[in-house]
């Protein structure tokens, strides 16, 4: 019988199976748990929501661009999104200097911007130190939907609209959400959960 968990990934933590000399994210697995594969990746200094298993038929599945799956992140990014920005990141923008590489249809959704200080709680110790001097600064908070995979994706979409990320956490997949999984928790899914990935 297949094996299904959702984990909420850390700041810090490789998405590998090992590595030497860095912390992975296996290394907060139980050994029972360490034969899973990870459905994708997030960056290191990316936090959110990990799917592991080891039905690699889903899996293939759920990272096949044909099929859309939608992942959502939250981020936080320095500056102001015009709507010439919002409509661009939902339209697709090129992420590379050549200009070859074009990001498919995206969703996004503005929650607030704000002043840098307004965040700062809610920022890890290691972001507060690294943001220091720059308390005044506007921020945008807000979610941004992609069905692909690219690497530092999310980031380089933003980017490439003049945004530059602060904070970046991966809040859905598919049909999962994190919820208030705690940071650096695991659990396994729901049979409802698995049903519902299983007709993505």
């Amino acid at each position: 019988m297949y094996r299904y968990l959702m984990y909420h990934k850390p700041r810090g933590e490789l998405t590998a199976r090992k590595d030497q000399n860095r912390k992975t994210v296996m290394d907060a697995f139980p050994e029972e748990y360490r034969d899973l594969f990870p459905v994708g990746r997030l960056d290191k200094e990316t936090e959110g929501l990990l799917l592991f298993t080891d039905d690699g038929s889903l899996t293939a599945r759920l990272l096949h661009p044909r099929h859309h799956v939608e992942k959502t992140y939250l981020f936080y990014s320095h500056g102001h999104l015009t709507d010439e920005d919002r409509q661009a990141l939902e339209n697709g923008v090129f992420i590379d200097l050549d200009k070859t590489v074009r990001t498919a249809k995206a969703k996004l959704c503005v929650l607030k911007e704000c002043p840098l200080s307004e965040l700062r709680s809610e920022l890890s110790e290691y972001e507060q130190k690294r943001l220091r001097g720059h308390e005044g600064d506007m921020v945008t908070v807000g979610t941004l939907t992609i069905t692909e995979g690219k690497k530092h994706q999310v980031r380089k979409m933003l980017l490439a609209v003049g945004g530059r990320v602060i904070y970046l956490k991966r809040i859905a997949f598919g049909p999962l959400s994190l919820g208030d999984l705690p940071l650096g928790a695991l659990r396994p899914l729901t049979k409802e959960e698995i049903a519902a990935l299983t007709l993505t």
